[in-house]
């Protein structure tokens, strides 16, 4: 429904407000579309090479093993300067001190682990025995975060272990939610 105009799967107008006659040119282009994990999947280029198996694994919002709410953000810039952004964390110590950075200058002096991936790269950073947690104030914790980088899609990942399971909890964490969240095919 767009201004009360009802279309149908294929694209035709099939009802106008207040009129009875459909024009023949009133239609919309149709995209071919995925709903998983909370996500709606839009393939907006050649119908034809739309391929559901090249949708990334991602977590639902009722995932019981996560903590996530439905919400949007709006950015006043180009879309490249959002990716460049998420690739280089080194400003969470500055720009978001009181939530992800946790007030760790650290997350500026370590330097990030990058793993190419078939379709992208992994950026990460770990921080060990930190004192200061937006998630977790008390106790001693190993703090990571983690951006995959897939052409056209960016799952992140931030978390926190007790002090001393750091990279490995971090890691089965990882995969664990990985593995949880089937691919489609």
């Amino acid at each position: 429904m767009y201004h009360g105009l009802k279309f149908a799967a294929d694209g035709r107008c099939i009802e106008i407000p207040g009129q009875k006659l459909i024009p023949q040119s009133a239609c919309v282009r149709r995209y071919p579309a995925v709903e998983s994990g909370s996500w709606l999947w839009v393939w907006m280029g050649d119908e034809a090479q739309a391929d559901p198996a090249l949708i990334p694994p991602s977590l639902a919002l009722d995932d019981p093993g996560y903590r996530m709410k439905a919400s949007q953000l709006d950015y006043a810039a180009d879309y490249q300067l959002i990716d460049d952004n998420l690739l280089d964390l080194s400003h969470l110590s500055y720009a978001h001190e009181k939530t992800l950075g946790a007030g760790s200058p650290q997350w500026a002096d370590e330097r990030p682990r990058i793993t190419d991936l078939a379709r992208g790269v992994r950026v990460e950073r770990w921080l060990a025995n930190q004192q200061r947690s937006y998630l977790r104030r008390d106790q001693t914790v190993d703090m990571w975060n983690a951006y995959d980088f897939l052409v056209r899609h960016l799952p992140a990942a931030h978390g926190v272990v007790s002090a001393g399971h750091g990279r490995a909890a971090g890691a089965q964490a990882a995969r664990r939610r990985a593995a949880d969240v089937p691919a489609l095919r």
